[in-house]
């Protein structure tokens, strides 16, 4: 889909593997891609750059923290988000069980996918989301 301007998107992963490859397609799909690998490090990006969409791996570390409730640090990554910037829309992923991606949901988030999601799929979620959001915004593209 194809905007005047490239619709910011935020994406975070644990996995440097899923982040390359995620930036590389979304790029490919006209988005302007940033990417990070914990929660610390994607709330610096989205203050620095406020992306529109936040694609967040449910299940994410904050730098140098590895304990019991992990997945807490995507929930509160998004609720943070949401809370400051209610019109970003956020999008979370993760291969944990249904209930964690429900419980993302309550948190804020626009959308759910779970994991492995086929990466037209998710690219489809965004378009819709983007178009959504633009029509919200009146914006012409």
């Amino acid at each position: 889909m194809a905007f005047d301007t490239p619709i910011k998107l935020l994406v975070v992963d644990d996995y440097e593997d899923i982040l390359i490859e995620s930036k590389d397609f979304f790029e490919r799909s006209g988005f302007e891609v940033f990417i990070a690998g914990d929660a610390n490090k994607a709330w610096e990006i989205f203050v620095s750059h406020k992306p529109q969409i936040c694609l967040i791996d449910v299940i994410i570390p904050t730098a140098h923290t590895y304990g019991y409730l992990i997945y807490e640090r995507g929930l509160a990554l998004i609720r943070k988000i949401k809370e400051i910037y209610p019109k970003t829309k956020c999008v979370a992923f993760a291969s944990a069980d249904t209930n964690v991606l429900y419980l993302a949901k309550e948190f804020g988030a626009d959308d759910v996918v779970q994991k492995p999601s086929v990466p037209r799929v998710i690219l489809d979620k965004l378009n819709v989301i983007a178009l959504e959001s633009a029509l919200q915004d009146e914006q012409v593209f």
